[in-house]
């Protein structure tokens, strides 16, 4: 069975796994440990513990719901989360659990999947899919299989457990104590769409930041979104282009995913590197 993420995720990782797995296969000690900075839906995550099974695994997000969810989904709590999922999804249903106050690790990590699963391309801030007279072609339960659902969240922890730690830290503290033998992969917030669509979003400030501490770092990989931003910041550094589409209200886009790189302290100036597109072009819902 091959591992897919329960989260629909935006800017999800799933339709370039084959380009990033081919650029992390080269980062050093993969095989022993793994980093996710900004894990997300997790796709990432879960193709290399599927691909190197003796890997230690780090999961972080600041959001503390995407945490929640991976860190009860990785331990024996994982039956509970089966057991409160199944629930049919329901206006109000929607809204009392948006608006729910969290006191533990269950119920955020309830309230982050049934939002992902049930909100408007799966941004867990946005409305219900379908509204609220559910009138449109989809609705609010369109993407809640609960018996798919709770396959993937099961194996996610047959895979996952006993040997992942997650951790819902700012990137700073995560790369602070990163060790040499550790390969990182990072997939930040989209610099020109991001706001808006991830619950913590992170400011120009933040984007700079992300790049001076990487120049004191070695052996990791970086997805971005294609743009003047990105491209100066990490004008030292290996960079490759994906081809992608963005969607802005229905209207599809041409543009570009960029992942950088930095290896074992070695750069290559402006090196362009242009990856096969064996898995298509990636689709990204920014609306």
């Amino acid at each position: 069975m091959k591992c897919i993420s329960p989260f629909r995720y935006p800017g999800g990782k799933s339709k370039l796994l084959s380009q990033i797995m081919s650029e992390l296969k080269d980062l050093e000690n993969i095989s022993e440990n793994f980093k996710d900075v900004f894990v997300g839906g997790g796709s990432i995550s879960l193709e290399v513990a599927e691909t190197f099974p003796d890997t230690r695994i780090q999961m972080n997000d600041k959001d503390p719901r995407i945490a929640a969810f991976w860190k009860v989904t990785c331990s024996d709590g994982v039956d509970e989360l089966i057991e409160k999922i199944d629930v049919d999804p329901t206006w109000n249903l929607f809204t009392d659990t948006q608006s729910m106050k969290c006191t533990t690790d269950l119920d955020l990590a309830f309230q982050g999947i049934f939002l992902n699963r049930t909100a408007y391309n799966g941004i867990l801030s946005a409305g219900p899919i379908g509204g609220k007279d559910q009138s449109g072609k989809y609705k609010i339960d369109s993407h809640y299989n609960i018996k798919k659902l709770k396959e993937k969240i099961l194996y996610c922890n047959r895979l996952l457990a006993d040997r992942t730690i997650v951790t819902c830290e700012d990137f700073r503290t995560v790369l602070s104590t990163s060790g040499e033998k550790t390969a990182i992969y990072l997939d930040p917030p989209y610099i020109m769409k991001g706001n808006g669509l991830y619950g913590f979003d992170m400011s120009n400030q933040d984007h700079h930041a992300l790049a001076a501490i990487l120049q004191g770092h070695d052996n990791w990989l970086l997805s971005y979104d294609d743009c003047a931003l990105s491209r100066n910041l990490y004008a030292s550094e290996i960079i490759s282009e994906i081809p992608a589409r963005y969607c802005n209200k229905n209207n599809w886009c041409p543009r570009k995913e960029l992942l950088i790189t930095k290896r074992n302290g070695k750069r290559s100036i402006n090196k362009l590197r242009v990856p096969s597109i064996a898995n298509g072009v990636m689709d990204i819902l920014i609306n």
